[in-house]
């Protein structure tokens, strides 16, 4: 009936943070990049509900092979997957970096807050380098989403969401800085989700409601 992405995105539509809003981009942050987006209020869901896939529009030809074939996928960039492959290929360039006390010296034990948390604590350099390379790639992505829909507001969840200001605050100044957008047109709102994993559920329900006949 609908994919998860999509029901996530129309829950925070309807009940979530964005609810006040109509035009709405939301990306899920997890093992790969999903997507949704309302446009003036009505979920958008493409020809045989297969629009708003987000995470497989190309941002570096030629780049990191993706899960769907192709190469260079927004998902292969900015996916919790993506920033676990940063933060391993920082911590074995950089054998004194301090994210190696964070995960007890144990790469099995990254995790997406690693290089964040690391860099909080400590300022150290790698970490910083990580961060840096995934905000720049993430709000790369956001600033396509945003040149071709000019939401009001541009949701982040998943997993990586739950860095929260952290992540946010560097996505909104990268984007200041880079896009002719930011200056020339209404600045979108970016923020966090709020549902979580009910969202989902909420949007398929509401889904359900809205377009569902007896």
């Amino acid at each position: 009936m609908l994919n998860d992405a999509n029901a996530a995105t129309l829950g925070e539509g309807r009940l979530g943070v964005a609810k006040k809003y109509s035009n709405v981009v939301f990306l899920t942050l997890g093992t790969g990049v999903g997507g949704g987006a309302i446009i003036n209020n009505k979920l958008y869901v493409g020809q045989s509900g297969t629009g708003a896939e987000f995470g497989h529009m190309v941002i570096r030809i030629g780049g990191e092979a993706c899960t769907c074939g192709r190469k260079g996928c927004f998902e292969a960039y900015a996916s919790a997957t993506a920033l676990l492959r940063y933060t391993k290929e920082y911590l074995e360039k950089y054998s004194d970096s301090k994210m190696r006390d964070y995960i007890d010296h144990n790469l099995d034990n990254v995790d997406g807050k690693t290089a964040f948390y690391t860099y909080k604590a400590t300022k150290d350099r790698a970490a910083r380098l990580v961060i840096n390379k995934y905000v720049k790639y993430l709000s790369e992505g956001i600033l396509n989403l945003n040149n071709i829909f000019r939401p009001q507001i541009i949701l982040l969840g998943g997993g990586i969401s739950e860095l929260g200001n952290d992540l946010i605050k560097l996505v909104k100044k990268y984007c200041r800085k880079y896009n002719y957008g930011f200056k020339s047109t209404p600045i979108p709102l970016i923020q966090t989700a709020e549902l979580k994993n009910d969202a989902g559920i909420i949007g398929a329900a509401f889904y359900a409601l809205e377009n569902l006949k007896n």
